[in-house]
């Protein structure tokens, strides 16, 4: 749901097309994109395709449950949701790198997260 927000409709508040300021808004938008399509492998086409079946996928099982008319497409796959993801905080800490943050990547803390969920279930 969460990264619906941010890159779901572009009315969301927290839509990621929000988050620089006027100015460089423009600029900061087409380095977003390029690494989008550097983190996930996919065209613009590609990416506004992944989009649709997110959202659709949000709004027919996530948000909007429907028991009588239950979602019957393919699930969609996460892996560009994540690497989404990662594309984002890197840019977002580069748009404000003056600012020091104390926080892991993303990245990294994905990784350790899946560690503990693996050992957890008894998975490797």
């Amino acid at each position: 749901m969460s990264w619906c927000n941010v890159f779901g409709s572009y009315k969301e508040d927290l839509h990621w097309t929000k988050t620089p300021a006027a100015e460089i808004a423009d600029p900061a938008a087409e380095e977003f994109r390029r690494r989008v399509s550097s983190h996930t492998g996919l065209t613009q086409e590609g990416w506004e395709a992944y989009h649709k079946s997110m959202l659709a996928f949000r709004d027919k099982y996530v948000a909007h449950l429907d028991l009588r008319a239950p979602f019957t497409q393919p699930v969609p796959s996460f892996d560009p949701a994540i690497h989404t993801a990662y594309a984002y905080q890197e840019w977002a800490r580069d748009l404000i790198r003056p600012v020091f943050l104390n926080q892991l990547a993303l990245k990294a803390e994905y990784a350790k997260w899946e560690r503990e969920a693996c050992s957890a279930i008894g998975t490797s």
